[in-house]
């Protein structure tokens, strides 16, 4: 009526993202200690996978209590960091059930093309890119150990094509033949 308008203006992503999840349980009871969550945060995509130590419904409770956590702290706009030291401080108070978990996260910027890589005490992540692959591998125990959980953040520009390959230890682990498990 008053030949007003009202504009909002957000960043576009100038990248999108797709995952794709293959499991296969080969464990005696067909549950699998794995759990992972992915999704979009803002101009953020993220992509998120545990695994609970041991086998069966045990590990697969510890992996689903880490992913469900950090998944609402991530939607409730936690900050990455601390979401997963108050995920370590709670599998602590548990400390008497023994509830550890490893933490594998991708954050992706959908507007600038950097990505985060978060490895806590899981299997290490591999970059495919259109002439090479890289590696990026940390050294860290699970979460639910220690009170200060010690873990890196590491950033990387991605390119248009580039396949981020996330994976449990168990995918390395299943060429029992190989030594170098990362080179094969």
């Amino acid at each position: 009526k008053n030949n007003r308008c009202s504009l909002k203006l957000v960043k576009a992503n100038r990248y999108g993202a797709i995952t794709k999840v293959c499991k296969w349980d080969e464990s005696f009871n067909y549950v699998s200690g794995d759990s992972y969550t992915f999704g979009e945060n803002g101009n953020d995509y993220f992509v998120a996978l545990s695994d609970g130590m041991g086998v069966g419904r045990k590990a697969n409770q510890e992996s689903n209590i880490t992913i469900s956590l950090l998944e609402k702290f991530l939607e409730a706009g936690f900050d990455k960091e601390l979401a997963l030291k108050t995920i370590n401080s709670i599998l602590l108070l548990k400390s008497s059930d023994e509830i550890f978990s490893t933490v594998d996260m991708t954050i992706i910027d959908l507007y600038m093309g950097k990505a985060q890589f978060i490895k806590i005490g899981s299997a290490p992540t591999f970059i495919k890119r259109k002439d090479r692959v890289d590696i990026i591998n940390a050294r860290s125990l699970p979460v639910g150990i220690l009170r200060d959980i010690d873990f890196q953040i590491y950033e990387d520009n991605v390119e248009d094509g580039d396949l981020i390959i996330m994976m449990s230890d168990g995918v390395l682990d299943s060429n029992y033949k190989v030594e170098d498990k990362e080179a094969w």
